[in-house]
């Protein structure tokens, strides 16, 4: 996937004036995310408490976030959501919210993956170049990890790589030199990643969630005001790792 014109939160901003007033939601870790764009600025962005239950909480983070920026849940002209990897019960948390908010405002929905937002912040980084390669590394627990690779080039992010589950040999092989690193839950699991990367000269990028926030809804912005939208309908999550729970399969004689 190319994601044209994914450049830096401001950049995409530039591009998302059409779009009107978005708002951002994603709750796929720990903590929840939520950023509110308009007219090529940043209103605003929340962050909830990793103690917190995420449906109990959202919908008071969002009330919270609009009332803060002085505007009204029937002003929203899109709702960008976060389809994962992450927590199973997250996202899809995240999705049943997002697709209940386009609805009742009668907007459209844009689904961006965990992998494209964090990517995006990488961007901030002075090293990260056209022609320079960024790996996301996100915690999946149980000693497994969800990546994906991207390579900066003139016309935005290009995703080199699949979307995929990687055990530790996995991730250590994944490593090279120069490629840039991006972790979603940093504090867990950053001096794993410096041993895996020893002597490899990899730069390690862990964006702040307010900044991922800031991405996500710029991303959803720029994706809506280009008419690269999701059906309310079909879209759903990047889980990644197969479900635990499986429905029943029919007995055959």
């Amino acid at each position: 996937m190319t994601l044209r014109g994914l450049h830096k939160v401001e950049q995409l901003l530039g591009q998302a004036a059409a779009a009107g007033l978005v708002l951002g939601l994603d709750t796929a870790a720990s903590p929840m995310l939520l950023g509110l764009v308009n007219k090529q600025a940043v209103l605003g962005t929340a962050t909830g408490k990793a103690n917190q239950s995420h449906a109990a909480s959202l919908p008071l983070m969002v009330e919270a976030l609009l009332r803060r920026a002085g505007v009204e849940l029937s002003e929203l002209r899109g709702v960008a959501v976060g389809v994962g990897p992450g927590s199973f019960t997250g996202v899809r948390i995240a999705l049943s919210y997002g697709k209940g908010l386009a609805f009742a405002a009668g907007c459209p929905i844009v689904g961006v993956s965990t992998f494209e937002s964090m990517a995006a912040c990488a961007l901030d980084h002075p090293e990260v170049r056209n022609g320079a390669e960024v790996r996301v590394i996100i915690d999946a627990r149980r000693n497994e990890f969800y990546s994906a690779a991207f390579r900066v080039n003139e016309d935005g992010l290009e995703q080199t790589s699949p979307s995929e589950l990687l055990d530790v040999a996995g991730l250590s092989a994944s490593i090279t030199e120069g490629l840039a690193l991006v972790s979603g839950d940093a504090a867990s699991i950053e001096e794993r990643l410096r041993t895996l990367a020893s002597g490899r000269g990899a730069i390690f990028i862990f964006p702040t969630p307010e900044r991922c926030a800031a991405a996500l809804s710029a991303i959803g912005a720029a994706r809506i005001a280009a008419g690269r939208t999701d059906s309310v309908a079909s879209l759903e999550p990047l889980y990644v790792r197969p479900a635990q729970a499986r429905l029943p399969q029919p007995i055959t004689r």
